[in-house]
């Protein structure tokens, strides 16, 4: 199984990436803004560049990859919509399978922007259909 990681670079994106290629088992792809520094992830963690804001390199980094964690990107929400509309975007084009999408902490799951994934996802139903998982965290 190939798994990409949008938001790689940040904390909770790293953190990801970290724990899967732990795992041992999966492909992992971590999927940057911008190049990173040799030696910020293991080495088995393929590097990919695709800007939220580019849905070329989107399309490129998620070719092959069977499930994308979607750590949102911060901002504006007209912003982070459309960059999550690319994100599905892309991963419909590349046959991705499954979208997991991760909420920042204490997200509202009435929130604008993750009804919009929502639908985005239920919307795209060509082969294969695109799977949604949320995953809602919260501070304790």
């Amino acid at each position: 199984m190939r798994i990409a990681v949008t938001g790689a670079a940040g904390r909770l994106g790293g953190r990801v990436v970290r724990l899967l290629a732990d795992r041992g088992d999966v492909d992992v792809v971590a999927v940057t803004r911008r190049r990173v520094p040799a030696g910020t992830f293991p080495a088995r963690v393929e590097v990919a560049v695709g800007d939220y804001a580019e849905p070329p390199a989107l399309r490129a980094a998620l070719k092959g990859v069977d499930t994308l964690v979607l750590v949102s990107s911060d901002g504006p929400d007209a912003l982070v919509l459309m960059h999550h509309r690319n994100l599905v975007d892309a991963a419909a084009a590349a046959r991705v399978g499954h979208v997991a999408a991760l909420s920042s902490v204490d997200a509202d799951t009435r929130e604008q922007r993750w009804d919009r994934v929502r639908n985005d996802c239920a919307q795209l139903t060509g082969p294969p259909p695109l799977a949604l998982s949320e995953v809602l965290a919260a501070h304790r």
